[in-house]
């Protein structure tokens, strides 16, 4: 019997175990019946088939496994898990980090925007003269939330500016009337500031009375509190250029700052500087198509409704010329329609009285004034619907009639000066209306001529009829060969006007402050004197 040598791959040999073998044991032993010459191989090796049998085994086993943890896998993913329940966490103030920078603070009380222009100059300024120091402009209401905050943080300031707006009757601007009655009226804390290094620079107008009084008192209680008062207060006067007082103020803090924030490394060295000057164009464009539509803005500021950052626009709805043809000057009455706006409950109208500038200057050009000449030219709604418009805000006063009708009350109002009180005798008439006693009320109104700037003359003549003015006293300044102004009526009712303020009467002045605001107050002066000497 011939042996075959014949070589079989593993992949026959595994074909031949799936398939299964015969065989018949006789005499004790096994022997393989007519199997193909492959079949009888493998039955001859037993050992190679176990090895091989036992790792299909494996090999199945491995796969059932891998498919089973896939399905298990894919279920697991399939469930709907409830979401979690998120907390949000509060939003805490960032603290200042502790860099090793020197800080300069600068605040602004503003109520224009020329104290808050001046603050961010002179930080620019600052950046670039002084790389390593950190310059922060910050509003006078925004620094602090509670009077608390601002004892708390002003204690941790070294180097500060203060740039505050007087405003009105001597009073502080909108976002610092807080910070100001704190200070003002906080008593005694003793020298708390003596870390604090500072400057004030108070922005104001010399024809008032109270000429930059809110810088002067803060700039006096600081130093009275420990502070350090690095330069004199400065006192930039509109009446006259108060970009040159802030310019002059200004050189003098450079030499104080080089002393506090330069290195010692670089103390005698040169550190030039290029002023900033920021680039502008302006671009004419013709867009005979384009339509201007109100921008509603929704008010969150913590202030009045509408503020100076954020007025409201009102129509121009009626204009009218109060001077005659007869004159050679102007006089612009115009309305603003507020309806809807929410500033009041039932007037409409805001009414303003404005005098044009126009005038020539010492060297020939003629000089026009911005507003005043907006005015002359606006146009109503009465005489087109593409009418003028006006930014108008809201904002308290404390010229205003007393609490108690029956108080006496004297207003001098020559020319424009007449504009405020038109609204003392409104609300007078409508105190009347409603029932209530009035107590006497003398009215000192002035122009040139009856024929020629006599404003509002019907208007008054009615008050008078109705009882709203117990007298109404008129000087003409150019009605005969003497001149008559306010003061000199004010001299006839002299007796009237003492007993007036004797009785505990209000005494308002509207006008011009250079000139006619001072001769009424030295004649009311004069009367005083006279009444308490008889």
């Amino acid at each position: 019997m011939e042996s075959t040598s014949d070589k079989f791959s593993p992949l026959d040999l595994m074909a031949a175990i799936l398939k299964g073998v015969k065989f018949e044991q006789s005499n004790g032993s096994a022997e393989f019946s007519a199997l193909p010459p492959a079949m009888a191989m493998l039955m001859e090796n037993r050992d190679l088939m176990m090895v091989l049998t036992t790792s299909v085994a494996v090999l199945i086993g491995c796969v059932v496994a891998l498919v089973w943890r896939r399905a298990a896998g894919s279920a697991t993913k399939n469930v709907v898990e409830p979401p979690k329940v998120v907390v949000p966490k509060a939003t805490a103030e960032p603290e200042e980090v502790d860099d090793g920078k020197k800080k300069v603070t600068i605040f602004f009380g503003t109520q224009t925007g020329t104290a808050e222009g001046f603050a961010k100059d002179l930080a620019q300024e600052g950046k670039a003269r002084y790389e390593k120091a950190i310059f922060k402009v910050i509003d006078m209401d925004d620094y602090a939330a509670d009077d608390d905050e601002y004892e708390q943080k002003l204690k941790k300031e070294n180097l500060a500016f203060f740039f505050l707006a007087t405003y009105g009757d001597g009073e502080p601007t909108d976002n610092a009337a807080r910070f100001y009655k704190w200070f003002a009226e906080g008593g005694k804390r003793g020298d708390w500031l003596k870390n604090l290094n500072y400057g004030v620079f108070g922005l104001g107008n010399r024809q008032y009375e109270h000429f930059n009084k809110i810088a002067k008192v803060v700039d006096d209680l600081i130093a009275e509190q420990g502070g350090k008062r690095l330069v004199p207060v400065g006192l930039g006067d509109d009446d006259q250029c108060i970009e040159d007082d802030f310019a002059a103020w200004r050189e003098l803090v450079w030499p104080e700052l080089d002393q506090l924030l330069r290195d010692e490394d670089d103390a005698t060295a040169n550190t030039p500087y290029t002023a900033a000057v920021p680039e502008y164009r302006i671009v004419y464009h013709d867009c005979p198509d384009v339509s201007v539509l109100e921008n509603g803005k929704i008010h969150a500021n913590g202030h009045s409704v509408y503020d100076a950052q954020h007025p409201c626009r009102a129509n121009v709805a009626v204009k009218k010329e109060l001077h005659t043809t007869a004159s050679d000057r102007s006089c612009t009455h115009l309305e603003f329609d507020i309806s809807g706006t929410g500033l009041a409950i039932a007037p409409s109208r805001i009414h303003v009285t404005c005098a044009l500038v126009y005038e020539k200057t010492p060297i020939g050009r003629i000089h026009k004034g911005v507003c005043s000449t907006w005015m002359k030219n606006a146009v109503s709604l009465e005489e087109s619907i593409d009418c003028s418009w006006a930014p108008i805000f809201v904002r308290q006063s404390n010229f205003k009639l007393p609490a108690d009708p029956k108080v006496p009350i004297i207003m001098v109002g020559p020319g424009t000066g007449l504009a405020p009180f038109r609204g003392f005798l409104q609300e007078r008439l409508a105190l009347l209306e409603s029932g209530a006693k009035l107590g006497p009320a003398v009215l000192f109104f002035g122009c040139r001529n009856s024929k020629m700037d006599f404003i509002y003359e019907e208007e008054l003549n009615k008050y008078v009829e109705a009882g709203v003015i117990s007298e109404l006293v008129i000087a003409f300044s150019r009605a005969g060969p003497t001149k008559e102004y306010v003061q000199h009526k004010m001299t006839e009712k002299a007796s009237d006007i003492w007993n007036m303020i004797s009785d505990g009467g209000y005494l308002y002045v509207c006008g011009d402050a250079k000139g006619m605001a001072r001769d009424v107050h030295r004649t009311l002066h004069t009367i005083m004197q006279e009444k308490v000497c008889v």
